[in-house]
Protein backbone atom coordinates (compact mmCIF):
# COMPACT_ATOMS: atom_id res chain seq x y z
CA UNK A 1 0.00 0.00 0.00
CA UNK A 2 1.46 3.36 -1.05
CA UNK A 3 1.39 6.19 1.46
CA UNK A 4 2.30 9.83 1.09
CA UNK A 5 4.67 11.39 3.62
CA UNK A 6 4.82 15.17 4.09
CA UNK A 7 8.07 16.66 5.41
CA UNK A 8 6.34 19.42 7.41
CA UNK A 9 2.56 19.67 7.35
CA UNK A 10 1.10 23.13 7.88
CA UNK A 11 -2.62 23.03 6.99
CA UNK A 12 -2.57 23.09 3.19
CA UNK A 13 -4.73 21.36 0.62
CA UNK A 14 -3.58 17.83 -0.24
CA UNK A 15 -6.70 16.76 -2.18
CA UNK A 16 -4.80 16.30 -5.47
CA UNK A 17 -2.15 14.15 -3.75
CA UNK A 18 -4.63 11.42 -2.78
CA UNK A 19 -4.57 9.96 -6.30
CA UNK A 20 -1.02 8.74 -5.61
CA UNK A 21 -1.94 6.84 -2.45
CA UNK A 22 -3.25 3.35 -2.98
CA UNK A 23 -6.58 2.31 -1.53
CA UNK A 24 -6.12 2.12 2.21
CA UNK A 25 -3.07 4.39 2.03
CA UNK A 26 -2.64 7.49 4.12
CA UNK A 27 -1.11 10.93 4.09
CA UNK A 28 1.35 10.97 6.97
CA UNK A 29 3.04 14.12 8.27
CA UNK A 30 6.65 13.58 9.33
CA UNK A 31 6.57 16.85 11.31
CA UNK A 32 3.84 19.41 11.94
CA UNK A 33 3.88 23.15 12.46
CA UNK A 34 6.82 24.97 14.01
CA UNK A 35 9.95 22.90 14.50
CA UNK A 36 13.10 23.57 16.54
CA UNK A 37 15.68 23.27 13.76
CA UNK A 38 18.59 24.05 16.09
CA UNK A 39 18.34 20.79 18.03
CA UNK A 40 19.31 18.71 15.00
CA UNK A 41 20.03 15.45 16.85
CA UNK A 42 16.55 15.44 18.40
CA UNK A 43 15.00 16.42 15.07
CA UNK A 44 16.74 13.51 13.30
CA UNK A 45 15.44 11.09 15.96
CA UNK A 46 11.88 12.35 15.45
CA UNK A 47 12.17 12.10 11.67
CA UNK A 48 13.61 8.58 11.81
CA UNK A 49 10.77 7.48 14.10
CA UNK A 50 8.26 8.52 11.40
CA UNK A 51 10.28 7.14 8.47
CA UNK A 52 10.26 3.63 9.99
CA UNK A 53 6.80 3.31 8.40
CA UNK A 54 8.01 4.34 4.93
CA UNK A 55 8.52 1.80 2.12
CA UNK A 56 10.39 2.11 -1.18
CA UNK A 57 7.10 2.70 -3.01
CA UNK A 58 5.81 5.56 -0.85
CA UNK A 59 5.72 9.18 -1.99
CA UNK A 60 7.23 12.28 -0.37
CA UNK A 61 5.87 15.83 -0.48
CA UNK A 62 8.46 18.45 0.41
CA UNK A 63 7.02 21.36 2.35
CA UNK A 64 7.90 23.68 5.19
CA UNK A 65 11.32 24.36 6.64
CA UNK A 66 14.27 23.60 4.32
CA UNK A 67 16.29 22.09 7.19
CA UNK A 68 13.56 19.53 7.85
CA UNK A 69 13.15 18.84 4.12
CA UNK A 70 16.91 18.39 3.66
CA UNK A 71 17.18 15.98 6.58
CA UNK A 72 14.18 13.93 5.43
CA UNK A 73 15.47 13.68 1.84
CA UNK A 74 18.93 12.70 3.07
CA UNK A 75 17.56 9.98 5.33
CA UNK A 76 15.20 8.60 2.67
CA UNK A 77 18.01 8.56 0.08
CA UNK A 78 20.35 6.88 2.53
CA UNK A 79 17.78 4.21 3.35
CA UNK A 80 16.36 3.45 -0.10
CA UNK A 81 18.81 4.90 -2.64
CA UNK A 82 15.91 6.76 -4.25
CA UNK A 83 13.20 9.30 -3.47
CA UNK A 84 9.67 9.29 -4.92
CA UNK A 85 8.68 12.95 -4.95
CA UNK A 86 5.33 14.61 -5.49
CA UNK A 87 6.19 18.12 -6.68
CA UNK A 88 3.59 20.88 -6.57
CA UNK A 89 2.97 22.50 -9.97
CA UNK A 90 1.44 25.85 -8.99
CA UNK A 91 0.50 26.76 -12.56
CA UNK A 92 -1.60 23.63 -13.06
CA UNK A 93 -2.52 23.31 -9.38
CA UNK A 94 -1.58 19.64 -9.30
CA UNK A 95 1.09 17.31 -7.96
CA UNK A 96 3.56 15.88 -10.46
CA UNK A 97 5.30 12.59 -9.61
CA UNK A 98 9.08 12.37 -10.00
CA UNK A 99 11.24 9.38 -9.09
CA UNK A 100 14.84 10.25 -8.33
CA UNK A 101 17.37 7.40 -8.24
CA UNK A 102 20.45 8.05 -6.15
CA UNK A 103 22.00 4.59 -6.28
CA UNK A 104 24.82 5.79 -8.49
CA UNK A 105 27.15 7.62 -6.15
CA UNK A 106 29.59 10.18 -7.41
CA UNK A 107 33.28 9.64 -6.98
CA UNK A 108 35.18 12.33 -5.10
CA UNK A 109 36.86 13.60 -8.28
CA UNK A 110 33.42 14.20 -9.81
CA UNK A 111 32.86 16.88 -7.18
CA UNK A 112 35.60 18.96 -8.76
CA UNK A 113 34.34 22.55 -8.98
CA UNK A 114 34.76 22.52 -12.77
CA UNK A 115 31.94 19.97 -13.03
CA UNK A 116 29.54 22.39 -11.34
CA UNK A 117 30.39 25.41 -13.49
CA UNK A 118 29.29 24.03 -16.85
Amino acid sequence: MKNIFVTNYIDFDLDDAWQYAEKGGSILPITKGRINIFNVDNLIRKIKAKLVQMTTEDWLIISGNPVVSSLVCSLVAQRFGKINLLLWDARNRAYVPRKVSLKETMKEEEFDERNFNE
